[in-house]
């Protein structure tokens, strides 16, 4: 459950709670955002937030995880500017997810979920 909470939160909200360095995406809190101001594809956004494979859950997560890493970054980019809210289905589909989709996602609800946050 723990897991699949920091997914969501990551998926909906562009948050990463991580403090074991348990989780699929890694934050580095150093990059230096100063460079968004005049260019906001700036190599901060590549070295801010990347991917951690052997964190994948599963194999749902593990083959989701170039979804997981950018809806969490457009999130957060939404988030930080003010004009974030996940819209309804988004949130529909997180909430109908189980521990065990996170494991194996043999239905596609977790897939379903992470298109609808990208």
């Amino acid at each position: 459950e723990p897991y699949l909470a920091m997914l969501r939160a990551w998926c909906l909200d562009g948050a990463l709670d991580d403090p074991y360095g348990e989780f699929c995406v890694s934050e580095n809190p150093d990059a230096d955002r100063d460079a968004v101001a005049t260019d906001y594809n700036a190599v901060y956004w590549e070295t801010r937030f990347g991917p951690r494979p052997p964190k994948a859950a599963g194999p749902a997560v593990a083959a989701d995880l170039g979804k997981i890493l950018t809806a969490g970054k457009y999130r957060r980019v939404l988030r930080d500017a003010g004009v974030h809210r996940p819209d309804d289905a988004s949130l529909k589909a997180w909430a109908a997810l189980g521990p065990s989709d996170v494991l194996d996602d043999p239905k596609g609800k977790l897939a379903r979920a992470v298109d609808g946050a990208y």
